[in-house]
């Protein structure tokens, strides 16, 4: 029999050459031999972290320097190495050490008890063969580090994840593409867009997306709160896909396949995909992810559009502005102009009914989070002028126009202004001019967003948009739509800019002359734009139809999405 080597230098060879002795055959003794000198740093002990180390330990790799500052608690039993009853509330790194010990007694082992900060990067990865980033996934500026320091020290990095019942592989080579070229994270991003960004680009392909989508609220995960869940056949997936990876690095078997190839492997669907994005997540196309996604207005489908947005639709320069623009779908054009503080992924919901019937046209206002910023001086008259000149630059010579709140203001304006341009208007949550009730209540919005910022502006805006029921009874879809506001909110001054403009509206003295087929749609229970003014808008355009929707709050493009699409649909078909 091949026999592995002593190992000179290090206490119970005869042990160590028993143990590891049924892995000669598949390694040769030298390899065995190269194992056992080899020293891996693992920064995370988690479900990936504590699993890859127990299949290095019985690999037989033989030093370690482990990162870890946690302890262990009854949440983790279900899927970390080490985690049971009687250790809960002992440090992880300390338990794994043990079990270690117990596989490999000649195993030398260094413990960092602080986890991986800058300060401990030297001592941990100065002399090491290989890094693993096993860092809690939210921990986004922590992965960031890890990544910089190893790669400067010239080393392989491995990542594992788990998703699902899936498990996905990352390599980082030394001289190949870094974490923050591949993902796209530049330092002016916020801490979500970073993580983020980092989700899509360590699970590109979405194999998992039909039975374990994290928009929904079964799916127990908000990614402001930090929290999700995790199976162990994943995180021990994921573990043995990082592990056999190191093992063939260290041994030069073959050239591993570097970022940007990226792996997954879903044993519930049964699928197997090693994905390539040439040139980084900067220039992936998410559009086939997003067409396996039943609601498209969903979290995901809403941060794929808004991270990809590039990808997703075309920059236009209109009326000295840089407005974000889609066209879909084919057939008579219908333009949708979005409310204050809303990009073009409001309309999510209205899209897929429209397109079918109609080419859709959705676009960010100026002021909006994807388009070039309003000040103080935004008019309704210059959000018009910007869309008529969006459709000029589109060659749209007439279109349906539908606009909601705000977007109902210009929309006015565009009919009254340019009646050659549309064909049927609809006017969603609009008014004639604002009443003393908005007038207080977008003050109370402007100075929250002056004084404590516009994340706080969400809690503040939420029982003027949606109904009571639904904020009670669909409290984790509210989470993933305050964390989708935090990733495209505007900044301040757009949204005081585009605020005032719908408080200086005041289309009484031309309303009158809107010639064109006109529905005003509006929520019986709105309560910020109260149901009159639906009334006063019916009564001052010629001919106008109006459909009140029992239930239905300001945002009824949300809650009421089928009802509102079918009067839409039904009046522009006409």
């Amino acid at each position: 029999m091949n026999q592995i080597p002593h190992i000179a230098g290090t206490s119970g060879s005869d042990d160590y050459t028993e143990s590891f002795s049924r892995n000669i055959g598949i390694l040769t003794a030298a390899e065995q031999n190269k194992l056992a000198r080899t020293i891996v740093a693992i920064a995370g002990l988690g479900g990936v972290g504590g699993n890859v180390l127990m299949l290095l330990a019985r690999m037989g790799i033989g030093r370690f320097r482990l990162a870890e500052f946690d302890r262990f608690e009854r949440v983790n039993i279900n899927r970390q190495p080490g985690a049971t009853s009687d250790t809960i509330g002992e440090l992880k790194c300390e338990v794994l050490l043990r079990q270690v010990k117990a596989i490999n007694p000649s195993a030398e082992i260094e413990l960092f008890p602080q986890g991986f900060t800058p300060d401990v990067a030297a001592e941990l990865l100065d002399g090491v063969d290989i890094a693993v980033d096993a860092i809690d996934f939210y921990a986004i500026d922590a992965h960031l580090g890890f990544h910089r320091e190893a790669r400067r020290r010239g080393l392989y990095i491995l990542m594992g994840s788990a998703v699902g019942f899936s498990g996905c592989l990352q390599v980082f080579d030394p001289n190949g593409m870094d974490i923050e070229n591949y993902c796209g994270i530049e330092p002016s991003m916020s801490t979500l867009e970073k993580q983020l960004r980092y989700a899509c680009g360590i699970v590109p392909e979405l194999l998992h997306i039909e039975y374990f989508d994290v928009s929904r609220g079964t799916s127990n995960t908000d990614v402001l709160k930090n929290t999700g869940p995790s199976l162990a056949v994943a995180c021990s997936l994921g573990a043995t896909l990082v592990a056999t990876e190191v093992v063939l690095i260290v041994l030069a078997r073959r050239r591993p396949l570097s970022i940007p190839h990226t792996c997954q492997f879903d044993p519930y669907t049964r699928r197997y995909a090693y994905t390539h994005v040439p040139g980084g997540m900067r220039h992936f196309d998410p559009r086939p992810a997003i067409a396996r996604i039943p609601d498209k207005s969903s979290f995901v489908p809403r941060v794929l559009e808004f991270l990809y947005r590039d990808q997703m639709a075309e920059r236009a320069s209109v009326n000295g502005a840089e407005l974000r623009v889609k066209v879909e779908g084919s057939g008579p054009p219908v333009l949708l102009i979005s409310p204050l503080g809303a990009d073009s992924s409001f309309w999510l919901r209205q899209v897929p009914a429209l397109t079918p019937h109609f080419q859709v046209i959705t676009f960010g206002s100026r002021g909006a989070a994807e388009s070039s910023p309003a000040t103080e001086s935004c008019s309704t008259e210059l959000l018009a002028e910007d869309a008529i000149t969006l459709l000029e630059h589109l060659r749209v010579s007439r279109t349906h126009i539908v606009g909601l709140a705000l977007g109902s203001l210009v929309a006015q304006r565009i009919a009254w202004r340019r009646p050659d341009l549309v064909d049927r208007l609809v006017l969603a949550a609009g008014y004639v001019r604002p009443d003393a009730h908005i007038e207080a209540t977008t003050r109370s919005w402007r100075e929250v967003a002056a004084d404590r910022g516009m994340e706080d502006l969400f809690d503040t805006c939420l029982e003027w948009l949606f109904s009571a029921a639904y904020l009670a009874s669909r409290d984790r879809e509210i989470d993933k739509l305050k964390a989708i506001y935090r990733l495209t909110h505007q900044d301040v001054t757009s949204f005081c800019g585009q605020s005032l403009a719908g408080v200086r509206h005041d289309a009484g003295a031309w309303i009158g002359q809107i010639s064109c087929p006109t529905l005003i749609v509006h929520g019986a229970d709105d309560r910020l734009v109260v149901p009159s003014h639906a009334q006063l808008l019916a009564s001052s355009i010629s001919g106008a139809q109006l459909a009140l929707i029992d239930g239905a709050p300001h945002f009824l493009s949300w809650e009421y999405a089928p009802r509102l699409n079918d009067e839409i649909i039904g009046f522009l078909q006409a």
